[in-house]
């Protein structure tokens, strides 16, 4: 028997979520949240912003709930404490393509995007985005809140820290530490560790700036 879930965000990735739930029969959409549309996205209707999530979870006695929002962090934030404050059920969405390492660990509310692979004892975190093709290599880490765009590649032993963006074709080398909150522009090579609250871009990537002079 299907279990219904809400998704919050009626996005992208929104988009991306209806297609890899519709791949498995463990799920049934009953519908979105979301603060700047209303009526329907892609067949599915709006049910209203996320502040009415109580009152719809009581309505349509729904519990399960995916935050598929992807690039506000700020929003992701929020939302993810409220749910998890509310008792939500947050489960872990993985595509059937994904290689998944008996030994890896995956974080509640973690969406794992089709092709991606996570290897031997790696760990992703809490409420991440894993989009396809991504590779997290033997014994890395990457931090809750985290988005990794498509065809990343994070090598064994680095660490990414918690809040960041790797943007797409991004290759993380082997025993490298990532900060907090940081963005890696899209085919950047991260030779060096980076410190928290940076951006960096380029092949070797450098330095650009600061986080804070951005908003996502």
């Amino acid at each position: 028997m299907s279990r219904k879930i809400i998704l919050i965000g009626a996005g992208d990735t929104g988009t991306a979520a209806i297609e890899l739930l519709s791949s498995s029969t463990d799920y049934e959409i009953v519908g979105f949240l979301d603060d700047a549309k209303s009526g329907y996205h892609h067949g599915f209707p709006i049910l209203g912003k996320f502040s009415d999530i109580n009152k719809v979870k009581k309505e349509l006695k729904v519990k399960n709930v995916l935050v598929t929002i992807s690039l506000n962090l700020v929003a992701r934030k929020q939302i993810v404490k409220k749910l998890v404050e509310d008792g939500f059920v947050c489960p872990v969405i993985c595509h059937k393509s994904v290689l998944l390492s008996p030994s890896s660990e995956i974080g509640i509310g973690t969406i794992v995007f089709p092709y991606a692979s996570i290897g031997h004892s790696a760990w992703v975190g809490n409420f991440c985005i894993v989009k396809p093709y991504v590779r997290v290599s033997y014994h890395a880490k990457v931090g809750d809140l985290s988005l990794l765009s498509p065809y990343c590649f994070v090598g064994s032993y680095s660490h990414v820290g918690k809040e960041t963006v790797l943007y797409t074709r991004t290759t993380i080398s082997p025993k490298i530490s990532i900060g907090e909150r940081c963005v890696v522009y899209a085919h950047s090579v991260v030779e060096e560790n980076v410190p928290s609250n940076s951006i960096v871009k380029g092949i070797p990537a450098r330095y650009s700036k600061r986080t804070e002079t951005i908003n996502w």
